[in-house]
């Protein structure tokens, strides 16, 4: 509300931090990863993340559930990353209160599109007189543009 008196006064990260920021949680979690078998790898600054590193065997006994490996596929290219990801997982009780969401355990990445190759076609479809050389017409081909007349 532009009319309010506190319009356009923002918190700064530290405000926000000092609100919101569960110093208790971030150590119960912490402790609870240490003493099974996870290694501690980064907390972030206010203790709202905390990455942490362990063998696939062990998230499976910690979260109750079991890893399946998944892999994107282009066609017959099978050159992405293998990705480690549960269908479903269960928090420990003592962490239930603690934790929103473990990253990196039921949610794939996001699919890549499959890149679409420049070929180089006859000077109809737009290419210059040099080799490499990027017409309007070339454009519309590569980005499927059915109009691009500009209005004043």
């Amino acid at each position: 509300d532009p009319k309010n008196a506190k319009y356009g006064q923002f918190l700064n990260r530290q405000e926000v931090a000092n609100m919101t920021s569960n110093l208790e949680a971030t150590a119960t979690i912490s402790k609870y990863l240490a003493a099974n078998g996870a290694t501690l790898v980064k907390t972030t600054p206010h203790g709202e993340y905390i990455t942490a590193r362990a063998p696939i065997a062990q998230w499976e006994k910690l979260f109750s559930t079991t890893f399946y490996q998944f892999q994107q596929q282009h066609g017959d290219k099978n050159n992405l990353p293998v990705v480690d990801r549960a269908l479903e997982y269960f928090l420990p009780a003592e962490l239930v209160e603690h934790v929103s969401a473990v990253f990196n355990t039921v949610q794939l990445p996001p699919r890549a599109p499959a890149k679409k190759a420049l070929k180089r076609k006859n000077n109809k479809a737009g290419l210059g007189k040099g080799a490499g050389s990027v017409t309007p017409a070339l454009l519309n081909s590569y980005y499927d543009i059915t109009s691009n007349t500009g209005s004043s």
